[in-house]
C-alpha cells in the first residue's frame, strides 16, 4: 500500500501554478489521492491567521507517513512551510524536498533553484541524549522554534549515543530532488518509499 503523503508549498509557488502541474502530473500518474488542498482552503486558512493555517497543516498530516516540501525560490522563509515541517520532523514523518523551480509556471517561466528549507531549520540533543530543542535560521541567527508544543525543547525518549551533544540541520538527514531533472512523475513513488 502506498504511504500517505502530506504536501506542503510556498503559497506563491501555488498562485504561479507550479504546485498545481505537479499535482496534475501526479494525478495522471496513478496518484491522484495524495494530501493536497485545493488553492480556496490555502486561502481561506491563510486570511484566517497563522492558528488557522496551523490547525488547517495539523488535521491534514492526521495519518500521514511522508511530508513532501515543493520548494519554490522563497519556500525557505515560509512560515507555514517551516512549522509543517517541523510538526512532521516531531511526529516522525519522513522528508523530503522537491525543487519545483524548474516546472513552468501559468506563463511558461522557469526559475533558478531556490535553497533547502531543511537548512533552515535544525535539532540539537543534550549530552545525554534524553532531551532535544528544536532550532530555526531566523536573519542569519539560530533561534528556538516554540511554535510545535509551545515549547523547543522535547523530550526524546532515548536517541543512539551518535547523536548525544550534537546538533544537525534537518538538510543532513532527508533527501533533496528536483521535479524535472529528476523525472518526478516516474521517480516520485520510490522517493516516497
Amino acid at each position: 500500500m502506498a504511504k500517505r503523503v502530506f504536501f506542503t508549498f510556498d503559497y506563491r509557488d501555488l498562485i504561479e501554478g507550479r504546485v498545481e502541474a505537479v499535482r496534475q502530473q501526479l494525478a495522471s500518474s496513478g496518484h491522484g489521492s495524495l494530501g493536497f488542498f485545493e488553492p480556496s482552503a490555502w486561502a481561506h486558512a491563510r486570511g484566517a491567521g497563522d492558528a488557522a493555517l496551523m490547525r488547517m497543516i495539523d488535521t491534514g498530516l492526521a495519518r500521514t507517513a511522508v511530508t513532501c516540501a515543493l520548494v519554490g525560490s522563497e519556500t525557505y522563509r515560509d512560515a507555514g512551510v517551516r512549522y509543517a515541517l517541523m510538526r512532521s520532523y516531531r511526529r516522525g514523518n519522513a522528508l523530503i524536498v522537491v525543487h519545483v523551480n524548474h516546472v513552468k509556471d501559468r506563463k511558461g517561466g522557469i526559475k533558478s533553484t531556490g535553497p533547502n528549507p531543511l537548512a533552515y531549520l535544525g535539532v540539537s540533543y543534550s549530552e545525554n541524549g534524553e532531551s532535544a530543542n528544536l532550532w530555526e535560521m531566523d536573519e542569519e541567527e539560530w533561534k528556538p522554534y516554540t511554535l510545535v508544543d509551545g515549547k523547543a525543547t522535547y523530550q526524546t525518549g532515548g536517541i543512539m549515543a551518535q547523536y548525544w551533544g550534537k546538533s544537525f540541520t534537518l538538510s543532513q538527514w532527508y533527501p533533496e530532488h528536483n521535479w524535472v531533472a529528476d523525472d518526478g512523475p516516474q521517480s516520485f513513488e520510490r522517493w516516497v518509499g
